[in-house]
Parts: C-alpha cells; sequence; structure tokens
C-alpha cells in the first residue's frame, strides 16, 4: 500500500506544481501548441492515476486500505479535484486562444478577398460548450458547422482541437481518449452525431421541458413571462427538429392553462369567449399572457 501511496502522492505533486508553474508562465509563452501539450501531460498523468487507484481498490483489503494514509487524506478525492480546476483553466485559456486565431482567419480572408467588405464590422459569435445535454445539441451544432467545420482557411487539426476545446462533462468524457491529428477530426465529429444527433431522444427532452413547467399559484408577471418564453422556446425547439407543430394549438393553450393562477385562467376564459364559435389560437394566447405581464 505505501508503494501505491507513494506513486499517487508523487502524481498528486507533479500535477500542482504543473499548474502552479502554468499560472507563472509569461504571456508570451502562452501559445496553442504550449498549452496542448500540457494538457495531454495532464490527461496522461491523470490515466496513470486511476489506474493506479483501481489497483489499490482490487488489490487491497479494506480493513488496510482504511487505515492508510491515502484514505485518511482522501488523495484521490483530492487529485480529481485538482485535475478538473487545473484542465478547466487550461481549457479555458485554449478556447481564448483558439477564437482569436478564427477571426484572425476570417479577418485575412477578408483581406484577401474583398475590401470593401473589410469595412463592416461584425459582431463576434461565441459557441457555447457542449456538456453532453441533448438540449444543447441543436445551437451547438449550427454554430460549430457555420463557424468551424464549413471555414476553409481552417485544416482539420485545428478544427478538431476547436471542437475538443468546446466539450465539457459527458462530451468531454466521450472524447477524451482520442488523439488530436487530421486524420482523427471526422471521427470524432461522427461520434458526436451519433451520440446526440437523436432525434427521437431529443424530441423527448423538449416535451418533458415542455410539460414539467411549474403551475402558477398566484398572479405574477414574471411568473408569466416564463411560461410563456419557456413554452415559446420548446415549440421552436421542436419545429427545428422537423416536427409539426402548427396543429397543435389548442392542446398547447389547453395545457398551458391549466398552469395558470386561478386569477388569471378566469380572465383566459372570459376572454375566448370573445373568439365566438371560432377556436383560439396559440397567437392569441401569447398576446393574453403578454398583456398579463406587461401591467
Amino acid at each position: 500500500m505505501e508503494a501505491y501511496n507513494k506513486i499517487q502522492t508523487d502524481i498528486n505533486m507533479a500535477i500542482s506544481k504543473a499548474k502552479t508553474n502554468f499560472k507563472k508562465s509569461p504571456k508570451d509563452r502562452i501559445s496553442k501548441s504550449y498549452v496542448e501539450v500540457r494538457l495531454e501531460r495532464l490527461e496522461s498523468q491523470w490515466t496513470s492515476f486511476s489506474k493506479t487507484h483501481l489497483k489499490i481498490l482490487s488489490e487491497i483489503k479494506e480493513a488496510e486500505y482504511n487505515k492508510s494514509s491515502y484514505c485518511s487524506l482522501e488523495v484521490y478525492d483530492v487529485t480529481e479535484e485538482l485535475y478538473l480546476d487545473y484542465k478547466t483553466e487550461l481549457k479555458e485559456t485554449l478556447n481564448k486562444l483558439c477564437k482569436t486565431d478564427v477571426f484572425q482567419n476570417v479577418s485575412q480572408d477578408c483581406v484577401e478577398g474583398s475590401a470593401k467588405s473589410c469595412n463592416i464590422t461584425l459582431p463576434k459569435i461565441s459557441i457555447p460548450m457542449l456538456s453532453g445535454q441533448y438540449s444543447e445539441w441543436i445551437t451547438f451544432r449550427d454554430l460549430f458547422l457555420s463557424i468551424i467545420h464549413n471555414n476553409n482557411s481552417l485544416d482539420h487539426v485545428q478544427r478538431l482541437q476547436y471542437l475538443k476545446s468546446h466539450l465539457t462533462g459527458e462530451a468531454d468524457q466521450l472524447l477524451r481518449n482520442i488523439p488530436i491529428c487530421s486524420s482523427n477530426y471526422q471521427i470524432f465529429w461522427e461520434q458526436l452525431n451519433n451520440r446526440y444527433n437523436n432525434k427521437k431522444y431529443m424530441a423527448t427532452c423538449i416535451l418533458k421541458r415542455f410539460m414539467s413547467q411549474k403551475n402558477i399559484s398566484v398572479e405574477s408577471s414574471a411568473s408569466l413571462k416564463e411560461l410563456l418564453d419557456t413554452s415559446n422556446d420548446c415549440l421552436n425547439a421542436l419545429k427545428n427538429l422537423g416536427i409539426q407543430v402548427e396543429t397543435w394549438d389548442i392542446i398547447v393553450i389547453y395545457i398551458l392553462s391549466l398552469k395558470l393562477d386561478p386569477e388569471s385562467r378566469k380572465l383566459w376564459e372570459a376572454k375566448i369567449c370573445e373568439y365566438s364559435e371560432n377556436l383560439p389560437t396559440i397567437e392569441q394566447f401569447n398576446k393574453f399572457l403578454e398583456q398579463g405581464f406587461a401591467h
């Protein structure tokens, strides 16, 4: 056990020292290659640490393990937290460097293509992180395809590095061990698509979010606005999946009206009397809610 403990402690100290040295690095030394090398080194250290931890759990008897300093000092938990903090710092730095490179490449294309178009100042568009939530996938995919994947000024290595820098959580775990090289970009992208581009699962997640909205107990402008915004967001997300929701008005209105507070529900029931025998539309329901939180 002592031998294993020394290995784990040495790795912990190495990661801690690397993190400290990185913070001390001069700005002119911080480059994509520099950060990438540190990330690769960190992943190698964590892989070794994890393997040794599994050996400890499988080979050391529970009584001996519980008496060890490795257990009492919570070396695994401390090192895992250190690893996550350091990796987050490296990824955030790499993300900033990648954004700078992308916009420099776009600016260079502008210079080479048309001097007139360079006079137009366009807003910077940032790609959100993908943590593994299915609800994040469509926005992430569309922005990544537009800004990075279809950008001919970038090669596959740059695309892959930019992609990896925007993954966290489950999405990062999925592709953590794939080396950064040109031939792996398509493999990387296809694996993400296979995991998250699941239309059925995404639709289920959206409907779950729509149906699980809380009932409003008392009249509240903020609650009405949240109900309206969340509902419209869910319906638009379903439309983006190719689902035809245009004929759902009466069903959507019925579900949402049950979530209204008693006073707002009475006002809505009085309002629909104005529509005679015609069925109310979602547009009319939205206007009713907007009037409610505009007061």
